[in-house]
């Protein structure tokens, strides 16, 4: 017939456990190596089959847009975008250009940061170069009014 035990005691260290059954002490020697890396783990869940992390258990991206790296079309649908400048590829000539909004300003650049139109309230600037360019004030107009430039002869086509 078993003997009655009486008291358990269980005592961890970091070596080793200590088990103490009814006032007698075992010492049981424990050896743990640790994983180096992933694939030295074990994936089996509490029950010992179905693992802790499946693919169900990652959550669905379907209306996320990516933040870097996109290399299809992003949709964001009827939701706004905010951001604080837009760069536009030059396909023709594998550059950029660049929208942005500043200060109450729309500035659309070319890939070297030059102005190529500026748009403020009452005003508008189109620019050929950084030290030609045509100003445009509206802010005394009265009506709708079409302007025409001329051409380098001085004549309006």
């Amino acid at each position: 017939m078993a003997e009655e035990i009486i008291n358990i005691e269980i005592v961890e260290q970091v070596d080793n456990i200590n088990i103490t059954i009814d006032e007698v002490v075992e010492n049981v020697s424990i050896s743990i190596q640790e994983p180096s890396q992933t694939s030295d783990l074990v994936n089996n869940g509490s029950d010992g089959v179905h693992p802790f992390i499946t693919l169900q258990d990652i959550p669905s991206v379907n209306g996320l847009v990516p933040y870097t790296g996109a290399n299809n079309d992003v949709n964001i649908g009827s939701n706004d975008l905010y951001t604080k400048k837009v760069f536009l590829l030059d396909e023709v000539n594998n550059n950029y250009g660049s929208i942005h909004y500043a200060d109450g300003d729309l500035h659309i650049e070319d890939a070297d940061g030059h102005k190529l139109l500026v748009i403020e309230d009452g005003f508008m600037q189109l620019h050929l170069s950084d030290t030609i360019q045509s100003n445009f004030f509206t802010t005394n107009l009265t009506q709708n009014r079409d302007h025409y430039l001329p051409d380098n002869s001085g004549t309006i086509a």
